[in-house]
């Protein structure tokens, strides 16, 4: 199925960029679609190359993709499985080489005109900002964590660099002025700071901005900052302080770039969203973007869908819809990797192992903690603490590290704990008084009801589980597939196959889910993260 665009043609989905995929139901199962696909894993740096296209890169899709105006077409710049992990933002040298930051690897990677990658440095934490001085063609990056730098970097010799500054605090997008000054955002801090590169001095060139997250400069000369929290990007006359309000994307802006005739492209980190902008409107789309994930799907007693989508959490309408709950950087303090509901409040496990729970008109509140820093919980992706979410009613299940599974109501954790006999808990689910767990490492699934335990071993990556009045639906995230398996664990049938599950590539690793969700009205609500849709499966 493919996405879109504003103009009625149709682009392939994200995953099939990579190869055909054709989900389809058996036996007497039905299959429809209620978010369709995006075409992009996300959307983050964004800069026009040598080539007049437009380069994207996609953290969460271990990839970057280039944009051809004259065509629409999107085609791959890097693919998934290239020794270029995690793309944050992008550069290019007057070779034609272009340089990657690798944020969670801590890496700047290159590829060279003649196609060979190059990691030039490997020790630079939550390396962020990227950018190359026209001028001199010097490769300047930064940090997004606290105590961050702001380094030169050789492009020739390997793992050189000279620190131009150091404790700063969440850098981010930078850009050399004019001027030869580099500018680069704190985010938290509200500021743009600059630093003389001949001099060395660093100054503030401008603060009270609304988490700024990238800094241009237009044909005019003047400094142009996203403000992610505010949902618009500013233009600063630096000599009269005068600002103007470019446009107004909407909160969760990445990043930005003008093309050759001064034309604003606009990314959106939370739902990989590209678009141009013209005199202030949106003018053409490149990407309309959708959901990074959804890693879990959850429904709240009011029959709202919610999904867990790395970025956000975000409400799923029954039209298909999406609405964002939270943001992250702006009001989501971590990476939601999973979703349950306990009572009427909303929990949310991070890629770090925390669980928060969030009631409404309250900020975030950590109920269980596997990390104690910031940092970690925006970049770790080791879950400490628990490493799974399920709802039973107004119960939520928090599957612990080690293998243990908590209940949690409201936000009272109980002490009793039911040991799973797994390992690792990838999934769990109870309903109609049966407790499912799964281990995708392992392959098992654990079926547990009052006192019984029923091992069903040799699934292949089970990585969600949905308990139901008819059996418990497993989804094998390798063979691509939902699996219906009896309460006894004796029979297994397939429901569904071919569908988007994971990475099309084979062998890439990376922080996604795929997920399942009784509907309680017998449906099965299937969380594709291979290509951001969410397909509904129903058995007659």
């Amino acid at each position: 199925m493919a996405e879109t665009d504003g103009r009625g043609a149709e682009q392939p989905s994200r995953y099939e960029t990579y190869g055909v995929c054709a989900p389809r139901p058996e036996g007497s199962w039905t299959l429809s679609t209620l978010v369709p696909p995006a075409r992009l894993f996300n959307s983050n740096g964004i800069r026009w190359g040598p080539d007049n296209r437009l380069w994207i890169t996609e953290f969460n899709g271990e990839q970057v993709s280039r944009w051809d105006p004259a065509s629409d077409e999107l085609t791959i710049g890097s693919p998934m499985g290239a020794p270029l992990r995690g793309p944050d933002d992008v550069a290019f040298d007057s070779s034609g080489a272009y340089f990657v930051t690798e944020t969670m690897n801590g890496r700047v990677t290159g590829r060279r005109s003649d196609g060979e990658y190059v990691v030039l440095l490997d020790d630079a934490p939550g390396a962020n900002g990227i950018t190359v001085d026209p001028h001199t063609d010097e490769l300047y990056v930064d940090e997004m964590r606290e105590g961050g730098r702001v380094l030169r970097v050789d492009r020739n010799q390997l793992g050189r660099y000279t620190v131009l500054a150091d404790e700063l605090a969440w850098c981010n997008a930078m850009e050399v002025s004019p001027l030869g000054e580099l500018c680069f955002p704190q985010v938290f801090a509200g500021l743009v700071l600059g630093i003389d590169l001949s001099s060395g001095k660093l100054r503030v060139v401008a603060e009270d901005l609304r988490l700024p997250t990238a800094v241009k400069f237009d044909g005019r000369g003047r400094l142009v900052v996203a403000e992610a929290a505010a949902g618009v990007i500013t233009a600063i006359d630096l000599d009269s302080g005068t600002r103007q309000t470019v446009a107004k994307p909407g909160p969760g802006i990445d990043n930005f770039a003008f093309d050759g005739k001064g034309n604003l492209y606009v990314s959106n980190y939370c739902e990989g969203r590209v678009e141009q902008y013209v005199d202030g409107a949106v003018r053409r789309r490149v990407s309309a973007g959708g959901l990074i994930g959804p890693y879990q799907l959850a429904l709240m007693p009011d029959g709202t869908l919610v999904a867990a989508d790395a970025n956000t959490l975000v409400d799923v309408t029954p039209q298909g819809a999406l609405v964002r709950r939270t943001r992250l950087l702006i009001d989501q303090e971590f990476v939601a990797v999973g979703v349950a509901v306990a009572g009427t409040n909303l929990l949310a496990l991070s890629g770090a192992g925390d669980v928060f729970v969030l009631s409404d008109g309250n900020p975030a509140r950590k109920l269980i903690a596997g990390t104690g820093d910031a940092t970690a919980q925006y970049l770790s992706t080791t879950a400490s603490a628990a490493t799974a979410l399920g709802t039973d009613g107004p119960v939520a299940l928090v599957a612990l590290a080690g293998g243990d599974v908590v209940e949690v109501r409201n936000s009272h954790v109980a002490t009793d704990r039911v040991a799973t006999g797994l390992d690792n808990v990838t999934a769990v689910d109870r309903s109609h008084g049966l407790l499912a767990a799964c281990d995708e490492t392992s392959g098992a699934l654990v079926l547990m009801r009052d006192g019984a335990r029923i091992v069903v071993p040799d699934l292949d990556h089970p990585q969600a589980v949905a308990v139901s009045h008819d059996g418990v639906y497993v989804a094998e995230a390798h063979r691509r597939r939902v699996v219906r398996v009896s309460d006894d664990g004796q029979r297994q049938e397939t429901a569904c196959s071919d569908l988007p599950l994971g990475m099309p590539v084979e062998g890439v690793v990376h922080q996604r889910r795929c997920s399942l969700l009784d509907l309680g009205d017998g449906r099965i609500a299937i969380g594709c993260d291979g290509d951001g849709s969410v397909r509904v499966l129903t058995h007659h």
